[in-house]
Parts: structure tokens; C-alpha cells; sequence
């Protein structure tokens, strides 16, 4: 219950334990678009997120190069994926797949 946390720790009132209603409660002055909310349960349907967001059914539906069931995969999106170029910056969503692994190089 992440969102709850955040609630708690910047003691914002009204928070409820519906994590959509709390994200849209707590962070109601926040953009939370674009983005691919992979796989969302029925419980949290694609109508109870704010508006402006992508719902694949699964991780093949984003088309990354090779996602390699999320272990150690390329995350860089193919050419063909819906979410290539739908960033607000105009870039892939998602991390910016080089800035991440360039930070990352070397550690262990």
C-alpha cells in the first residue's frame, strides 16, 4: 500500500484505502499521464485511473525489444509499439532506457 505510505508521511487528510481513490484524493494536483499501466486488474479499471493513460493487457502488448519475462530483457521499445514516441517530452514512456543504464554502469 504505497500510496497509503505517502499519505501518512506528508499527513494528508482524507486518504482512503482504495489505492485509485487515494491517488486521486492525495495527489489530486499531480499529472499522472502519460503512462502504460501493464495488466491492470479489474478491480482497478482503466475508467478509475485518470485520464490519459495506456492499458496493455500484458508486457508483450508494450512490445519491448526483448523483455525476456523481466529479467535482465531490453527495455528500449520496438519500432512498432503503440507507446514509442508518447511520452509528454515526446519520447518512449516509460524510463529513458540509456540514461538508465548508463547510470547504472558499473554497479554491483
Amino acid at each position: 500500500m504505497v500510496y497509503r505510505r505517502w499519505c501518512d508521511q506528508l499527513r494528508l487528510p482524507r486518504c482512503t484505502s482504495d489505492h485509485i481513490q487515494q491517488f486521486n484524493t492525495c495527489f489530486s494536483n499531480s499529472v499522472f499521464a502519460p503512462n502504460a499501466i501493464i495488466g491492470a486488474s479489474p478491480a482497478y479499471a482503466s475508467a478509475k485511473w485518470p485520464s490519459g493513460n495506456y492499458f496493455p493487457a500484458s508486457a508483450l502488448g508494450v512490445k519491448f525489444a526483448n523483455y525476456n519475462g523481466g529479467i535482465g530483457g531490453d527495455y528500449h521499445l520496438q519500432a512498432s509499439s503503440l507507446y514509442k514516441n508518447k511520452g509528454t517530452d515526446g519520447k518512449d514512456l516509460g524510463a529513458d532506457i540509456d540514461a538508465v543504464n548508463s547510470a547504472i554502469a558499473g554497479v554491483e
